[in-house]
């Protein structure tokens, strides 16, 4: 179901053929990606009425996490394989299994303007990715786990939201630490403010 962000009216509902677990959705690319149980790719149109296309990941088990480029149009997936996958727009396979974490990835996210995605799962530590290197720098290590991320467009930061509610900003791309801060509550989600760049909206699970 796509509900509207002012009205919080339900706008139009999609029924798969399939479990989703996880969503994506990027206005940009005007794309809804849903990851599914049978290691399907669906991705529909943002408004819910045309479906855009499915695919097979060919991940041994369920998908855990989907994310969208909205530049490229590019889909990113993850599975309890512990493996990543980059599909481009027409969902052919770019390259081959990025494999390096040592638990299920549970989060990916592309970063805006460059070919580069970060991962992570309930380990400590994330990872980022070079898609034209096709390898992973050193990861990104942690005391607890990371429950979110972000990627700032408009500063070039990192934003990492760990389990004993830190916030730690890196910068990017040497992924010096910048400052860190405590929210009170672990987040579950990350999100900047449209049109402001120093301010970072966070969500916990119990809302």
């Amino acid at each position: 179901a796509l509900v509207d962000r002012e009205s919080l009216e339900v706008t139009s509902t999609t029924t798969p053929t399939d479990t989703v677990v996880p969503l994506a959705i990027s206005s940009r690319a005007n794309a809804v990606i849903a990851g599914c149980r049978s290691g399907m790719v669906r991705s529909w149109t943002v408004d819910g009425s045309t479906a855009r296309y499915a695919f097979p990941t060919g991940h041994q088990h369920e998908i855990t996490a989907v994310a969208i480029d909205p530049e490229s149009g590019s889909t990113a997936t993850s599975s309890r394989d512990r493996t990543l996958r980059i599909f481009d727009a027409r969902g052919t396979l770019k390259m081959s299994p990025l494999i390096g974490h040592s638990s299920v990835v549970t989060e990916l996210r592309f970063q805006p303007g460059a070919d580069v995605i970060s991962s992570f799962g309930p380990e400590s530590s994330l990872r980022r990715w070079d898609l034209l290197g096709l390898q992973s720098g050193p990861p990104l290590q942690h005391q607890h786990a990371c429950t979110a991320t972000l990627f700032s467009r408009q500063n070039h930061a990192l934003v990492v939201g760990l389990a004993n509610g830190d916030l730690v900003f890196y910068q990017r791309p040497d992924n010096g630490l910048i400052a860190s801060a405590n929210l009170g509550f672990s987040p579950n989600l990350l999100a900047s403010i449209e049109g402001n760049s120093d301010i970072i909206a966070a969500s916990k699970q119990d809302g």
